[in-house]
């Protein structure tokens, strides 16, 4: 099976990409012309695929790939709204997806995966836009249901938090564990939301079990949730005190929840089926403490 994942520099495209390798897809990595290989080569998969860069012309690139799924995971994920913002958010969630869906037609490509966010649904209704980032993700998603008429088999993974070894995206998970190897006292709201916790290797295999699931189905759009496990952000940085044997330095309440704030993830999606996470929340913090431990020590 031929694979050509976007994205594949980042945090879920790079585990992905290496996830399809482990199940015998030949891949094509699609990079920005500035994405570095870093990712890649972390996970000693660098030299395994094929690295193609957007300004070698996306056409090109789509019928030299002759992939039977593409797997879109390149995005920006800018939470504003200026005019820059704007710009970029609708540039590179919107219009070139399309124009990869255009390419994609062309060369008889008619399968993809692509990656959505419960941001789409933070107020727990059908379409409820948290960001101007999550309105770009349900845009585009409205050009995949144009395509679909055409052919197109199409399967959406809506997400929600991603964690991992090797993330540097500074999400919560790492917030807290930095703090508690500092010792440097961490500002937080007053955490009670429940946040949805979800191990990137367990994501990984979802994708590509997606892959297989749009591959066999007729032409259209499904749309599906990769849930991990849920958790009170209090308890999260509880359990992580707990594997290190001390308390986190957190000061509760020392900001405000964001304006419209996600007290609880969305309930309404139905998961992939066929997927189960292995990887457990308090066995995946606990190597995620390892291994900022391991990254501290040099």
């Amino acid at each position: 099976m031929r694979a050509l994942v976007t994205g594949a520099s980042g945090f879920l495209g790079s585990r992905l990409t290496r996830c399809l390798l482990r199940d015998g897809w030949q891949v094509t990595a699609l990079l920005r012309e500035t994405s570095s290989l870093t990712a890649l080569e972390a996970l000693g998969i660098a030299g395994q695929v094929t690295i193609v860069r957007i300004g070698d012309g996306l056409g090109d690139i789509v019928a030299a790939a002759t992939p039977d799924v593409v797997f879109h995971t390149a995005a920006v994920a800018r939470g504003g709204d200026g005019p820059g913002d704007a710009q970029d958010l609708l540039q590179s969630n919107v219009v070139y997806p399309a124009l990869l869906l255009a390419h994609m037609k062309a060369a008889g490509c008619s399968a993809l995966v692509n990656t959505g966010t419960s941001w789409q649904n933070c107020a727990g209704a059908a379409f409820s836009p948290f960001n101007l980032y999550a309105s770009s993700k349900q845009a585009f998603e409205d050009v995949i249901e144009g395509y679909c008429l055409g052919g197109l088999r199409a399967t959406t993974l809506r997400l929600f938090d991603t964690y991992g070894p090797g993330d540097t995206r500074n999400k919560i998970a790492d917030l807290v564990i930095k703090a508690l190897l500092s010792g440097e006292a961490l500002k937080m709201s007053p955490g009670e939301q429940v946040i949805d916790l979800g191990h990137i290797d367990d994501i990984a295999a979802g994708f590509v079990a997606a892959g297989r699931r749009t591959l066999e189905c007729p032409a259209g759009h499904e749309v599906f949730a990769l849930p991990g496990e849920r958790m009170r952000l209090r308890d999260l940085a509880a359990m992580i005190g707990g594997l290190a044997g001390c308390e986190v330095p957190i000061t509760w309440g020392g900001r405000e929840y964001r304006p419209r704030e996600v007290m609880l993830p969305f309930e309404g999606y139905i998961t992939l089926p066929g997927w189960t996470p292995q990887t457990s929340l308090h066995d995946g913090m606990a190597a995620q403490l390892a291994d900022w431990r391991a990254r501290l020590a040099g």
